[in-house]
């Protein structure tokens, strides 16, 4: 296991020192004003013994972005920290309720585009079908704790059905004309 965090935080140092997301060009700038502002830490541990379903996962007390070396191989690494940026960048900001599964989907719906499906796709349905599949999964994971799986996955798949249109013309923090939270989510 020390060999995978080892090739996985070298994998990281790579990734942040090259191609960190947000960085290198004008329209991420306020982003990265904005999370200045939060310290946070980037790293990479063994969840097999931490009871951790996930590839990666936002802690928010002291703010810090975990990644699951034992559940990814060194080519998800850029992918993965794109994905759990958003989700800092969200709950820093204060932009989505995580404790709602409203919330939780909306974040889930911007991460998933920005990472997973950010790639090109045949058409638009493809990119779609793979977005609501990524975010009904995660938001599941989250609703399962407290909920049967049949009903955790019909509660996930509703919150990710009425926030999508709205999530997706969130752009934050890669465009700053998008409009706010608040406005979308009326």
């Amino acid at each position: 296991m020390e060999r995978k965090i080892v090739s996985c935080e070298e994998t990281l140092a790579l990734v942040l020192g090259t191609k960190v997301p947000f960085k290198g060009d004008d329209k991420y700038t306020h982003a990265l004003d904005k999370l200045d502002k939060v310290k946070f830490k980037i790293s990479c541990i063994d969840c097999s013994k931490r009871g951790v379903q996930a590839r990666g996962f936002l802690e928010v007390d002291p703010m810090a972005i975990k990644i699951c070396a034992d559940r990814i191989q060194s080519t998800e690494v850029q992918m993965l920290v794109n994905h759990e940026l958003v989700h800092a960048y969200d709950y820093a900001l204060g932009r989505c309720d995580f404790s709602t599964g409203q919330g939780l989907a909306y974040s889930e719906v911007r991460a998933a585009r920005e990472a997973e499906c950010s790639g090109w796709f045949l058409h638009d349905y493809f990119r779609t079908l793979c977005i609501k599949d990524h975010a009904t999964r995660s938001t599941q994971k989250i609703f399962s704790s407290s909920s049967s799986s049949s009903s955790a996955a019909s509660s996930a798949a509703s919150c990710v059905d009425e926030v999508y249109e709205s999530a997706m013309r969130d752009l934050e923090p890669y465009q700053s004309n998008s409009p706010s939270v608040s406005q979308q989510q009326q």
